[in-house]
């Protein structure tokens, strides 16, 4: 990838939509939802989303229906947990049926597939399989060593 060709940014959100049914986040959590907001302030023409959804498929997510889930998202947490359960179920379904994954398109530029959380990396069959589709270079953030330099 020269230097000179702005590659396509494409953030996997995979674990923000797993956990769709949690009122409150992770650290993980916040971590990939930080990611979602700094890209898109620092290169919102070149960033597109996509996810392992709960049902199992992958592919790209719905832009503006991304930016809902991602405020939706941020305005849960901020009530601290205080939704209740049976408020959750209807947004969890009303989120997971918008966020159904679309086909990848093939674009002559470079690629980034971007994950900023540990999720499906136990799969590497399914990373490789997602590379493929995606015709893209392989980011993969590592936040905390911890879990490896003390697995006791």
């Amino acid at each position: 990838m020269g230097a000179d060709v702005a590659a396509e940014v494409v953030l996997d959100l995979s674990r923000l939509l797993s956990r769709v049914l949690h009122p409150t986040p992770t650290g993980v959590d916040r971590v990939e939802m930080a990611y979602a907001r700094g890209l898109l302030e620092t290169i919102p023409d070149r960033l597109c989303f996509a996810a392992v959804h709960p049902s199992g498929l992958y592919g790209r997510l719905p832009r503006g229906e991304v930016l809902r889930f991602l405020d939706e998202t941020e305005h849960r947490w901020q009530a601290h947990g205080r939704s209740i359960a049976r408020s959750m179920r209807p947004f969890a379904a009303r989120t997971l049926l918008r966020l159904l994954p679309r086909p990848v398109r093939r674009k002559d530029m470079p690629r980034l597939y971007v994950q900023a959380s540990p999720n499906n990396l136990i799969k590497p069959d399914l990373v490789r399989a997602i590379l493929r589709r995606e015709q893209a270079r392989f980011v993969c953030l590592v936040h905390d060593l911890i879990p490896i330099q003390y697995p006791e």
